[in-house]
């Protein structure tokens, strides 16, 4: 009997080492691993980052028929790449944690892929078990991806009905379980605005009031709903001259101080802002961190109607 005891403890360590081998996802460096992405092509390319990026440079050879008293200015071909987050998290209901990796990759241009990677171990050794498709920007971007349950949640960046790729509007989620090696959809698709605008309530027949607010990091922004009658003046202005605000929607003509330095700029964003109602309704306002220091700005809206 004690012998029997024995050979079932010694089985259970061996059992336990093995499963602990086979677990041991989290000592992978990631960081300095070789990946295959798409970087937005049909033909994935073998590529090791180092300390966390991949940078490649190459200058493209220019050929002119014509003589010139001097040469070409130089053309180069970059291409960048890097793992950005790693979220473990067992997805097959096996006791045994994967990892994704979400990574963002550029072929030198304003385009930014991001694209995920799930890998499990086998052997010992990572194994690619399936990717998590996203694209670039706001043209199904990977905004936010978490594992729960063994339920893995991604969450996309859609545009809105201009469908440029620079202009996010709406978050559009969507669940896997991982069967197979494969990601297999779990119920609907769902969508929420990523800027869902607030409405302004003035007090009693007060048609001024302040808003304060903390803005996030260069290029976040927040939304702001003004009803207002046709002839109205509705006047705008921010405490920080990195906070500027822009028109997003409604019948008004603009009057902007000081005025954009590039008048077909599409953010045409400006630190005071005066819009005269054309119609009886809705206006949509933003204003945006436009702060080079990629910082939090505290921030306050003055807003009169009259």
């Amino acid at each position: 009997m004690k012998k029997t005891l024995q050979i079932l403890l010694f089985t259970n360590l061996i059992f336990v080492a093995f499963t602990f081998a086979q677990t041991d996802i989290k000592k992978i460096d990631f960081k300095n691993f070789t990946y295959q992405p798409g970087c937005g092509n049909s033909q994935p390319r073998s590529l090791t980052v180092t300390n966390g990026s991949f940078f490649e440079e190459k200058l493209i050879p220019q050929v002119t028929k014509k003589k010139k008293k001097s040469p070409p200015a130089p053309v180069y071909e970059r291409k960048y790449f890097s793992p950005y987050e790693i979220i473990y998290g067992d997805m097959n209901s096996d006791g045994i944690d994967e990892a994704i990796i979400l990574t963002t990759c550029s072929n030198g241009g304003i385009e930014s892929y991001s694209e995920g990677f799930v890998y499990g171990i086998k052997d010992d050794n990572p194994e690619l078990l399936t990717r998590i498709e996203g694209g670039d920007r706001a043209l199904g971007g990977l905004r936010n991806v978490k594992v729960e349950g063994g339920i893995i949640s991604v969450e996309r960046s859609r545009p809105g009905l201009e469908g440029n790729a620079c202009c996010a509007e709406t978050a559009e989620t969507t669940q896997y379980r991982l069967v197979d090696g494969s990601l297999s959809q779990i119920g609907e698709k769902t969508k929420d605005e990523i800027y869902p605008p607030v409405r302004i309530l003035f007090a009693n027949e007060a048609r001024q009031t302040s808003l304060n607010m903390k803005l996030p990091k260069r290029d976040e922004f927040k939304r702001f709903v003004v009803t207002g009658q046709k002839g109205q003046l509705l006047t705008l202005s921010t405490s920080s001259k990195d906070a500027r605000l822009r028109f997003h929607k409604g019948n008004a003509k603009l009057i902007l101080d000081p005025k954009p330095i590039k008048k077909t700029d599409d953010y045409k964003a400006t630190n005071m802002l005066t819009a005269v109602f054309n119609e009886t309704g809705d206006f949509v306002f933003e204003v945006g961190n436009l702060s080079d220091q990629n910082l939090d700005l505290d921030i306050t809206i003055s807003v009169e109607l009259k």
